[in-house]
């Protein structure tokens, strides 16, 4: 069954708390006086909309304007969104998904603190199947830390770093603490999309194509625990429970694109079906004389696509799509004299 999503990007309301302050005044409870909270778009950045309120220089880089902004990475952001959930919208799991969270950030549902962040480059994935109210007002709550107070408790003294030091600790964009073309203004906020996702019986969390240019694509996906593995009897001890577990269910990849072949075959999709060995499964399917990729000028950029399906008692539990597309790249360093190499990228050996 397809996967029941909310999207939750939007109009939240935006607060703010001195460092370590705002759990202790409880803001992560549902209820609660909201009259004082700003509107902010997510995805987003906190600056825009203290510019908004007027809390912030209109053009924050005019003059010294920015140095007026370093206040805001030492206070707490506390974001805020109440949804609706349909009673039929629970199935097994639920999970909340942040694309991206800059940076430190704590997650409540509910009340129920669910998961934290502490790295701005990736998406997190946190489970809310006890805090998930179907049928009811749900309210959720994103803390996201005084940047710059956490990052200076650390032991930073004892490393080097250009502008600033403290910002090593700092699993976000480098240059947001100064740089010789940037000034000093660490982005804060949610950055990325936020949805719901609720289903059933595992998923495909993560597949990686590798497409060589003589038409071999192996495909390598990774299944959640639940994908793989069969519902166990709850009243056995662990143990008995590991031994009762075995791989379960089929996983069909199907390829379609702008195939180099008559017309007859042109349309067809290239498809191969595997048993579930594992939470790691592998497979290769070949193209037929594959259109390659080439950079803008040199030729065409034709993607082919993928279609991955997880299939269990003859039921589709979960699909992902991707694209992809024939391209290889090599480095070139060739002795240049004595003391020099060259460097210069090959595509599809041109």
């Amino acid at each position: 069954m397809p996967t029941n999503t909310i999207t939750l990007d939007g109009d939240w309301l935006l607060k703010e708390s001195a460092h370590q302050q705002g759990e202790a005044a409880r803001l992560f409870e549902p209820g609660g006086a909201t009259d004082d909270w700003l509107s902010t778009p997510v995805p987003g950045d906190i600056h825009p909309t203290l510019v908004g309120a007027g809390r912030l220089p209109s053009d924050l880089f005019m003059g010294t304007n920015v140095e007026q902004c370093r206040w805001t990475g030492e206070r707490e952001w506390w974001f805020r969104r109440d949804f609706d959930v349909p009673a039929d919208f629970v199935r097994g799991r639920s999970e909340l998904v942040f694309e991206g969270i800059d940076l430190f950030g704590t997650v409540w549902l509910n009340g129920h603190m669910v998961g934290q962040t502490r790295n701005s480059h990736r998406a997190y994935r946190m489970d809310v199947t006890e805090a998930i109210l179907p049928g009811q007002r749900n309210t959720l709550v994103v803390r996201v830390g005084a940047t710059l107070q956490i990052l200076e408790a650390n032991p930073y003294q004892k490393y080097f770093a250009c502008f600033n030091t403290p910002r090593v600790f700092a699993r976000k964009a480098q240059c947001q603490f100064s740089w010789d073309w940037a000034p000093h203004l660490p982005a804060l906020g949610i950055w990325r999309s936020v949805r719901l996702e609720s289903f059933d019986s595992g998923r495909v969390m993560d597949v990686a194509v590798r497409a060589r240019n003589n038409g071999q694509v192996a495909f390598h996906m990774t299944l959640d625990e639940r994908a793989y593995r069969q519902d166990l009897d709850q009243s056995k001890t662990k143990e008995e429970a590991a031994k009762a577990v075995k791989p379960t269910g089929n996983l069909i990849v199907e390829i379609t694109g702008p195939f180099n072949l008559p017309k007859a075959a042109k349309n067809k999709p290239i498809r191969h079906k595997i048993t579930v060995k594992g939470q790691k499964n592998f497979c290769t399917l070949t193209v037929p004389r594959p259109r390659l990729w080439w950079p803008n000028g040199f030729g065409q950029q034709p993607l082919y696509k993928y279609r991955i399906t997880l299939v269990r008692s003859g039921k589709t539990h979960h699909q992902v799509e991707g694209r992809f597309a024939f391209r290889e790249v090599r480095l070139v360093e060739e002795p240049l004299g004595s003391d020099r190499l060259s460097f210069r990228f090959e595509i599809n050996g041109t």
